[in-house]
């Protein structure tokens, strides 16, 4: 989106991206076009794709033998820089206490529960998947040993881009992944999805 909330992707850099993806799917296993996120990071877990753009946190079971076949034999890397900007979407955990909660205090209670320094150190040693959400813990000298994958995912973060939070977001997603699917299955030119979506 431009800086007045317009779709900024329907120009030349969006058919170069769309004509890129499709080649790309050449190379992808069969049937990724209908994949979800679980079985997108399982066939990286298994070696059946060579590469994964996901969530940070898949790093955390990529080491576990109990459910990868790329124990060290994988890395991380940061988003490429876009033209106007970073392109790695900014995602991670949050809380909020709502204007009607019925004991802000307590909520406040859970908040500061789970956002405790040694629960992040915990709660990332513990095989959940999850990765730190407040900056301190991705420099913590002992975790980085085990999970020293986490100091080029903190470079990456600083330079995300925030996850649109607005009410449209989840049709907006949805809307445009249908048209960029179309596109890229050869059902509709690339101009045609864009110009549609």
């Amino acid at each position: 989106f431009d800086e007045n909330l317009k779709p900024a992707f329907n120009d030349e850099a969006g058919i170069k991206a769309l004509s890129v993806m499709k080649e790309l799917k050449k190379y992808a296993p069969p049937g990724v076009m209908s994949w979800q996120y679980a079985q997108s990071k399982d066939a990286f877990y298994q070696e059946k794709t060579a590469m994964l753009v996901s969530w940070q946190s898949v790093g955390m079971g990529a080491n576990n033998p109990a459910e990868s076949n790329i124990v060290d034999k994988w890395w991380v890397a940061p988003m490429p820089k876009g033209v106007i900007r970073a392109s790695a979407d900014g995602n991670g955990r949050s809380w909020a206490i709502t204007s009607d909660t019925a004991d802000p205090d307590l909520a406040w209670e859970w908040i500061k529960f789970w956002a405790d320094y040694d629960r992040m150190i915990a709660v990332t040693r513990s095989g959940a998947g999850m990765d730190p959400a407040r900056e301190a813990p991705y420099h913590d000298s002992e975790l980085l040993k085990d999970f020293p994958f986490l100091e080029i995912v903190w470079e990456s973060i600083k330079v995300d881009v925030p996850f649109p939070v607005m009410p449209e977001t989840p049709r907006l997603f949805e809307t445009l992944s249908g048209y960029l699917q179309s596109a890229v299955l050869g059902e509709k030119t690339f101009k045609n999805a864009l110009d549609e979506a």
